[in-house]
């Protein structure tokens, strides 16, 4: 280990190193000495005896002043913030607050005495920004024009002291600074009382660390002490200031030194470097904002001993287990297995900077990959080594490895980390006792957060302190203080469990997993004892014979007719079918009555019945037909072609003969477990999958669906979906077993939007469809009526057209559920469109759970892949065990019972309800950026005369893209939806491509068929003229600030090579030339030049109607 390595480990673990005399005199925190370590230190000593008489020696680079000039060089920490200042929307998220509550005697002149004499001392308050040939440059102003003042005001006479002090020290804290005009600086001393008085600095970061704010407070109390007491004292002038230093740190970069730091930071983040996925409760912005609030939390000190010895058993400091700690919560949460996290530094190794006000700290980057195989024990040890690697190279700056790594500009977040974690040093204080005045540093609420979430640790004698200060405009409060709950349930578990696998830790509290488990799948209800679907079909006819059942096209059929046919149908069925063949029986048919006469005739013949869509390609029905088994298929006359290589046996199901046939069904008894039908789905091998749904399954269905939707008698169902389509079983059977009308459309008539409102007036009041159907009535001009109810799922409902259907309808469903859980296995009134994300509770009897990649328990709101279990859940799949093995796995929460993969992304809401994201596969990666399309089509629907949007990837030559594609019935562009979309989305989840489409291809299922969406063409992008003199001038500022050649319309103006700077410049000549100040995340959100013309339209108009506005103002004149 080299000697520099092992210095910043000693650091970490808080061991203090001196020469005393010669010898090496080391001093420790409790249990930190090990065997191990002290052997370490003594086979290290020469190096670091070497190391300290070089060090008070002086045999260090000296920090020299440099000459006195009107201006200086920013330092790297510098630059950065002014860059971030550039962008605009200036917040006080950097400015450094501190609050003092003061008791006692207060002498006003010493204090401000006191307070000028450190100003005149530090050069550092008396900085001002400015902008010289495109660089940013410091300017120290003289005290006597630096605007530094100490603001004394004597309150005590208004009726509540104490809330006008708060209330300006509010203003004192939370309004932004101006770094071009200064100060930067404010101080206020308020009297509340005789003898209390509050004192408040704020600062600006870009001068200042929260190590200057100690040292500034701290001068200033010391010499009010002794002006206080008439003693005359004269601060040693400082050698160096905050300039000097920014020339050296610059000088210093190009020595071996610097250029070796430089090589560990770029070896350490070569290749794409990974983006935090955490989930979040809305939108990032398209601009980073820095609103925040604090979350604070206390783990009990017995626990936190605990985890401290652990760290120390593994000759870690407590923030290398902190980090480790955090990066284990991430995991579990986003199941990322490489995560990058920053860290602040001081900054001031170097003795000259002890003293010292100014911005010293760097930001150091930590990257671990992580095992979720391996236990804490061996991530605290990659910890360990990453951290003091980069504590070994902690001198290169953050901004300038930004710079390095040619990242490109993402202004939605912070460039390469999301996260910061930070260990404050618990003995941070300024001194409380002076005579006289007793003063007490006291807890400031803060208002802002710098990165989308930061873990502050303090330990304290009560125990370790964590504050969770997040980004609200991301994070809503309820998940920021459930993930400070989960983090203390890590820490306990790894102190108790430190080799166990780090995917396995428990960090969900009993009472959350309680409410998970039990609450929220809380859906248990006992039906009356399983009777068989025609057994209770056969009940409706025996009770109201008469009752019209069906209708289709021209056709009815009454519940008797309905039961006579089936029955002699199962009878023919029995005869037909060889002893012990249990095979499923075929269903190839039109839609007509005959269909429920088919499915009702094989329930009763004791088999499942088989649907096939006749829609379908030759070889997919001979495939179907193979892989079931099936002997026999009931079919039509126009139909039987289709069954030309059919091997088995093809049966006309409205043959007379077969209902003139006197055989007697036998009947046998239809137990739960019996199969009721089968239904094929496509495989990921290219091969379908038949499902096996049995008779008990199918009654929990039907007695469920009941109870939520209330069908009964009186009811007339409308039925579209294709038989072959899981829904289908709903739509056919639910009614017949509630004794209600069912009304079959024909095929015609389901491609028909007319035909179908026609049926729709008729007296429907309840009809099931996909999005898909629903969008295309509601686009056809439909109206709906109050009476109706309405089911759909299948796919995503989308929010807009929610709303349409809320409009149209008394009641609207929003159902979800895999073929394997029988059609349905959640389901969700939907009462506002903002419901259409939700699918809600499980229906009843079905149980769900939200895992993630290592199938282990999320917590609420927390998106993982969706499992189900329960009375729903299929048999698996027909001939195929070893897949049904691999999706239909143990159920770690309920033993003895199976539960089922859905491949569908979802999360637990605070109320117990699911949240769809989407299917597991449809989730994209666009530059790194997972994407969710859903929050896309979410944003674009927002746009009013949207109808439908439908957002997925396409690959060519290697590059992924988005394409979003939309309808709508108004006259919408395609570049007006890109601006919108760009006003609400980070540049990275804006489609490359918006194309606009009459009606989106619907599959025979009436579900979106993306297979058929058309790919977008290229656009090449050539040289487009400027259009007029406004555009001229622009392509002018670009070609000169640029130094490139004919610049057009459609340049991007980072693709030519800008980057911030520059784009300062452009900005300045623009506000120069035509008196518009545009803000620098102007550009970035607008880098073409037709883009950024276009804003500058807008302004001008703006600008030009506003002077006409007051110039017409009329007066009134009169002549004397």
């Amino acid at each position: 280990m080299s000697i520099s390595l092992l210095l910043a480990r000693l650091k970490q673990l808080q061991v203090s190193l001196q020469l005393k005399d010669g010898q090496l005199s080391i001093s420790a925190p409790e249990g930190v000495l090990t065997p191990e370590l002290i052997q370490e230190l003594k086979k290290e000593k020469p190096a670091i005896t070497s190391f300290l008489r070089n060090l008070q020696g002086g045999n260090y680079r000296k920090i020299k002043p440099v000459p006195q000039q009107e201006h200086y060089q920013v330092s790297h920490a510098q630059r950065r913030l002014w860059l971030m200042d550039q962008f605009g929307d200036t917040t006080a998220v950097y400015n450094i607050p501190m609050i003092c509550n003061i008791r006692g005697n207060l002498d006003i002149g010493a204090m401000e005495k006191a307070f000028q004499t450190v100003v005149q001392r530090h050069e550092s308050l008396r900085t001002v920004f400015l902008l010289s040939d495109g660089e940013p440059r410091q300017k120290i102003l003289p005290a006597s024009t630096a605007g530094c003042q100490l603001i004394y005001e004597d309150l005590q006479a208004l009726p509540d002291p104490s809330k006008a002090a708060w209330e300006k020290i509010q203003h004192v804290i939370s309004t932004p600074f101006n770094l071009q005009q200064g100060p930067l600086l404010r101080v206020c001393l308020l009297r509340v009382a005789p003898q209390v008085s509050l004192f408040a600095f704020c600062i600006h970061h870009i001068v200042a660390d929260e190590w200057s704010m100690q040292l500034l407070v701290k001068e200033i109390l010391s010499l009010y002490d002794a002006y206080s007491q008439g003693v005359s004292v004269e601060p040693a002038v400082l050698e160096i200031q905050y300039k000097d230093y920014a020339i050296w740190q610059l000088e210093s970069l190009s020595e071996s030194n610097g250029q070796e730091q430089r090589n560990y930071w770029l070896e350490h983040l070569k290749g794409p470097l990974p983006v935090l996925e955490l989930p979040s409760d809305q939108p990032r912005p398209p601009v980073q904002t820095y609103n925040g609030e604090r979350v604070v939390a206390m783990i009990p000190a017995e626990k936190q001993q605990l985890f401290a010895h652990l760290v120390q058993q593994r000759t870690a400091s407590v923030f290398m287990g902190l980090v480790a700690i955090v990066k284990t919560l991430l995991y579990r949460y986003t199941g990322q297995e490489e995560l990058i996290v920053g860290t602040p530094v001081a900054g001031r190794e170097h003795p000259d900077l002890e003293d010292q006000i100014g911005f010293y700290v760097n930001t150091l980057v930590l990257r671990t990959r992580l095992d979720g195989k391996k236990g804490f024990n061996d991530l605290l040890d990659s910890v360990k080594d990453m951290a003091l690697k980069a504590y070994a190279n902690q001198h290169y700056p953050f901004n300038l490895l930004v710079e390095e790594l040619g990242m490109k500009r993402d202004i939605s977040r912070s460039p390469i980390f999301d996260v910061m974690v930070v260990l404050q040093d618990a003995n941070e204080s300024i001194p409380l006792k002076l005579p006289g005045v007793d003063v007490q540093e006291l807890d400031i609420p803060l208002s802002g957060s710098k990165f989308d979430l930061t873990f502050y640790f303090k330990q304290k004698p009560e125990g370790l302190q964590i504050e969770l200060e997040y980004n609200k405009d991301i994070f809503s409060r309820i998940r920021i203080e459930r993930m400070a709950a989960h983090l203390e349930g890590l820490l306990v578990s790894v102190a108790d469990s430190p080799d166990v696998a780090i995917s396995e830790l428990k960090y969900i509290n009993p009472v959350e997993e309680q409410l998970i488990l039990e609450q929220f799948n809380d859906t248990s209800v006992a039906f009356p004892p399983f009777i068989p679907v025609p057994e209770l079909i056969a009940k409706q006819a025996a009770s109201h014979p008469e009752r019209t059942a069906i209708i289709a096209g021209g056709s009815q059929l009454s519940y008797g007719e309905l039961e006579r046919k089936a029955t002699l149908l199962a009878a023919y069925l029995q005869q037909q079918r060889k002893p012990g063949d249990q095979a499923p029986v075929g269903i190839l048919l039109e839609r007509t009555e005959w269909l429920s006469v088919a499915i009702l005739g094989v329930l009763q013949s004791g088999v499942a019945y088989l649907p096939v869509d006749y829609n379908a390609p030759a070889e997919r029905i001979r495939q179907v037909l193979h892989a079931s088994g099936a002997s026999l298929v009931l079919t039509s006359e126009g139909l039987q072609e289709l069954l030309s290589d059919y091997d088995g046996q093809a049966v006309i199901v409205n043959d007379e003969t077969i209902y003139s046939n006197t055989a007697k069904l036998q009947l046998s008894v239809i137990a739960p477990d019996n199969l009721a039908y089968v239904i094929y789905t496509s495989g990921s091998t290219g091969q379908p999958k038949g499902v096996m749904i049995n008779h008990a399954a199918l009654y929990n269905l039907m007695q469920a669906m009941s109870r939520e939707t209330g069908i009964s008698a009186a009811d007339k169902w409308l039925a579209v979906t294709t038989a072959s389509f899981d829904m289908s079983v709903v739509e056919l059977l639910l009614p017949l077993v509630n004794g209600s009308q069912l009304v079959i459309a024909t095929s015609e008539e389901v491609y028909s939007t007319d035909a179908l409102q026609a049926l729709l007036n008729d007296g429907i009041t309840m009809m099931q469809a996909t999005p898909g159907m629903w969008h295309l009535l509601t686009e056809s001009g439909w109206k709906g009526h109050a009476g109706l109810k309405i089911i759909t799922g299948g796919e995503a409902l989308g929010i807009s057209l929610a709303q349409r259907l809320l409009d149209r309808c008394n009641t609207l469903w929003n159902m979800y559920g895999p073929t394997e859980t029988t059609v349905y296995a959640t389901w969700h009134k939907v009462r506002q469109p903002a419901d259409a994300l939700l699918i809600g509770r499980c229906i009843s009897n079905m149980k769900a759970y939200v895992l993630d990649v290592n199938r282990q328990l999320l917590p609420v709101g927390v998106p993982g892949r969706l499992f189900v279990s329960g009375a729903g859940l299929s048999d698996g799949y027909l001939g195929q065990p070893e897949l049904t093995a691999g999706r239909f796995i143990d159920n770690p929460f309920r033993q003895g019972e199976l539960m089922y993969d859905t491949g569908d992304i979802c999360s637990w809401t605070a109320e117990g309800y699911l949240r769809y994201y989407g299917r597991g596969d449809h989730q994209l990666k666009i530059r790194g950026y997972r994407i969710e399309p859903g929050e896309i089509e979410h944003i674009l629907l927002q746009y009013a005369g949207v109808n439908h949007a439908i957002v997925c990837a396409f690959e060519r030559e290697n590059e992924r893209y988005l394409a979003a594609y939309y309808t709508s019935q108004e006259n919408i562009s395609e570049e007006t939806i890109q601006l919108h979309l760009r006003h609400y989305l980070p540049d990275y989840m804006v489609p490359a491509y918006i194309l606009r489409l009459e009606e989106f291809p619907l599959t025979p299922n009436g579900k979106v068929d993306r297979s058929l969406l058309p790919e977008p063409e290229r656009k090449q992008v050539q040289y487009v003229a400027p259009r007029n003199k406004t555009e001229q001038l622009l392509a002018t500022i670009w070609e000169e600030v640029l130094g490139v050649e004919r610049v057009g319309i459609t340049d991007n103006f980072f693709a030519l090579g800008g980057h911030s700077l520059k784009a300062i410049l452009v900005l300045s000549r623009i506000q120069k030339e035509l008196s518009l100040k545009l803000e620098l995340r102007d550009l970035f959100m607008l880098p073409t030049l037709a883009d950024l013309y276009a804003e500058i339209e807008i302004m001008e108009w703006a600008r030009d109607s506003q002077y006409e506005k007051l110039s017409t103002n009329k007066t009134d004149e009169i002549i004397l």
